[in-house]
């Protein structure tokens, strides 16, 4: 029988001489792996839907009981060009991709609209990580996860905020604040921290032209995921390495 879903690539890997392997975010059926055959051969037709960022409909042989199921066809959506053409971009579409792989089952429409939105931003914004924080802060969200950023985490003090803490939870005051908790912020910076903690995806081009967000604000964010999910996504160290270098 053969069945279609819409959804995107998430990761490919090589599967025998002239086939791959896909991992594909659906819109409506969970994660599902694919056997694309011959896509490695030189007149396939098949490569467009065998390529990370890819959004189609996948046409599939389905047979029930099996885990893994041989892709027949794709009608191609998108391909995010600009995505692969930029190596910032391409890392952090990389990054929503391995991020979208620790997402639970019972979440991925929501988190396929989540990363259309993310991808489509991404493509057409001059600022990556201000698309970056607020998919971070998305997640944290939609995982339960958010950090408290109402008052001081500890005792719910609005006044005194001064510091922001992963591992405490949310933003500390003046009086529960200690230096081995981290550094302490400026009020323009814990101002940014809540309103990306507070915004939604709907809210990217407001927040985009509020100032300028830089990988320090996405790495704030990053942080309360990884402290609290317990995943570190492997594709963070290739951005820290293109951070280094353009910091240098």
């Amino acid at each position: 029988m053969i069945k279609k879903v819409e959804g995107i690539v998430l990761n490919t890997r090589d599967y025998r001489e002239h086939d791959m392997i896909v991992r594909i975010l659906t819109k409506e059926d969970g994660k599902q792996t694919f056997v694309v055959r011959g896509v490695k051969k030189v007149k396939s037709k098949q490569l467009a839907s065998a390529q990370i960022f890819t959004h189609a409909h996948f046409h599939f042989s389905y047979h029930k009981g099996q885990t893994m199921h041989t892709l027949t066809n794709a009608d191609i959506l998108q391909t995010h060009p600009i995505l692969r053409n930029d190596l910032l971009k391409q890392t952090l579409a990389t990054f929503f991709c391995e991020v979208c792989e620790t997402i639970e089952e019972e979440q991925v429409g929501e988190m396929f609209h989540l990363l259309v939105e993310a991808f489509t931003f991404l493509e057409a914004s001059e600022q990556p990580y201000a698309v970056a924080s607020l998919f971070m802060s998305c997640i944290l969200k939609m995982q339960g996860m958010q950090p408290y950023v109402d008052g001081c985490v500890r005792c719910h003090c609005k006044q005194g905020i001064c510091s922001i803490s992963w591992k405490e939870g949310g933003f500390l005051c003046q009086d529960c604040y200690h230096v081995s908790m981290g550094k302490c912020y400026d009020k323009e910076e814990l101002t940014l921290f809540r309103l990306m903690s507070k915004a939604q995806m709907e809210h990217f081009l407001t927040l985009e032209s509020y100032t300028h967000w830089s990988y320090e604000h996405f790495l704030l964010h990053y942080h309360f995921f990884e402290y609290y999910s317990g995943v570190t996504i492997k594709s963070m160290k290739f951005l820290q390495c293109l951070q280094s270098m353009n910091s240098s």
